[in-house]
Parts: C-alpha cells; structure tokens; sequence
C-alpha cells in the first residue's frame, strides 16, 4: 500500500490536485488554508501571507510553538494562551 504524502493529502482535502496545493492558484474551502514553507538556513520559515492575514499575525509578535512527535508542529498565537490561562483557577501563593 503507497502512503500518500502530506501535498497529496491537502490536495485531496482542499478538493486540488498537487501542483494546484502547491502553487496555491485555487482558494480553498473559507476559513481554510494549505501551503507550503521552506525552513531556511537559520531554521526559520516564513508564515504564507494568508496565513498571517487569517490570523492577523503582525511582524514582531510572538507565536506559541507546540511539538509532538507523532502529531506534527503546531503554531498558535500567544494571546489565545491568555485565554486558557483565564479559566484557570489562580492558585494562592506560598505566603498566603
């Protein structure tokens, strides 16, 4: 059985074919997007334009990274992490 690869599972998702994912001349489903980044020699990537409109990233601002070996990478942006950490319930200090 051939395992597809990840430009073929997004193309399948995002109803495109390959070369259509990867050169992203079609848009996709609202709200969705799929396309690619090429780590540079300092390791850095450079977010796709509509992915940092979607999300309205602005240069300077900082991003959450998660990892996960089986699971893949994950980006999110800090201030989502504010609102988890207002449900949480505070915890007293030591002196109290």
């Amino acid at each position: 059985m051939e395992t597809k690869s990840m430009v073929d599972r997004l193309g399948s998702v995002y109803d495109k074919d390959k070369e259509e994912s990867m050169n992203q001349k079609k848009k996709g489903p609202v709200g969705k997007y799929a396309g690619t980044a090429k780590v540079g020699t300092k390791g850095q990537i450079v977010i796709p334009k509509e992915i940092r409109d979607m999300f309205d990233i602005q240069p300077g601002e900082t991003l959450l990274l998660f990892a996960d070996v089986e699971r893949g990478i994950a980006v999110m942006k800090s201030d989502a992490l504010e609102d988890v950490f207002e449900t949480v319930p505070q915890w007293p200090k030591k002196d109290e």
